[in-house]
């Protein structure tokens, strides 16, 4: 991953969703999920720029499938 690549967060649990809503922060801002790298962030993670704000990714979130790269720079 680098700088300018953007990204998609899997959609939340229907079912946590369905039992009293959501409160993460995609949820809570109605993001449409999409972000592009804007650089890196501490611990090897990387900034994000969603729609809602900026959120921190790492490498855990990709690796256990709540985050992939959709398009390389």
């Amino acid at each position: 991953m680098q700088v300018g690549d953007l990204v998609r967060v899997a959609e939340c649990d229907p079912e946590a969703i369905a039992f009293g809503g959501c409160d993460c922060f995609f949820c809570h801002t109605s993001s449409n999920r999409v972000g592009l790298i804007i650089g890196p962030a501490p611990r090897d993670g990387w900034a994000v720029q969603f729609d809602g704000g900026q959120w921190r990714l790492y490498p855990m979130d990709f690796e256990n499938g709540d985050a992939e790269v959709i398009s390389n720079v």
